[in-house]
């Protein structure tokens, strides 16, 4: 979605006013925890060589800031939006948590590495968009929200989607009960 903003769309970014993420993978996969997840993406990206999973995984360049993720956190896309939420669940095992919720984790905190100064700079160049004002009011606030969702996981049982982490994620989507609290919770950031 972000990534569509330019270019074709500038006429009409003066209309955006809530930028609404389920769960998105915002700084890509970098630090991810869920090491089944993990080998089937190397095993993607080793059978299959999609261009969208090197680029969820930082691998579609050798050089880190010329990524399309870093490139991304580099547009001024998020400061177009007067109002921004990020939901995000700690359940969700397809989606880095910290990666939905735009913030740092512990073992970016710990890595000294380019990886780990290109990802502290690929989250301040987000953060950097948030702190500022809001368009078209310069004399207010946006509104930024990280909101953290959980699910009730026993109506699924034990099967692969629970085991892989895939069913927090899919219920973003399919759950109309889901979909109608964020409508409500939220109606004042829709007008």
């Amino acid at each position: 979605m972000r990534s569509g903003l330019d270019g074709l769309m500038e006429p009409f970014r003066k209309y955006l006013h809530t930028y609404l993420s389920l769960s998105g993978p915002h700084l890509g996969y970098l630090y991810s925890t869920n090491s089944l997840f993990n080998s089937g993406l190397w095993l993607l990206k080793k059978l299959k060589s999609t261009q969208v999973i090197h680029q969820l995984t930082l691998t579609d360049d050798p050089d880190l800031r010329q990524t399309f993720f870093y490139k991304l956190c580099k547009q001024k896309t998020l400061e177009h939006f007067k109002n921004i939420i990020l939901l995000s669940s700690p359940q969700d095992g397809y989606v880095p948590y910290h990666s939905a919720r735009i913030e740092s984790c512990q073992p970016a905190s710990f890595d000294s590495t380019k990886r780990g100064i290109a990802f502290l700079e690929m989250l301040n160049n987000c953060m950097d968009q948030l702190r500022g004002p809001a368009p078209e009011a310069p004399h207010q606030q946006r509104v930024f929200m990280r909101c953290d969702v959980n699910f009730d996981m026993t109506v699924y049982g034990r099967n692969l989607n629970s085991f892989i982490g895939r069913a927090a994620h899919i219920e973003f989507l399919e759950s109309d009960i889901f979909a109608r609290f964020i409508m409500w919770s939220f109606q004042d950031l829709f007008r």
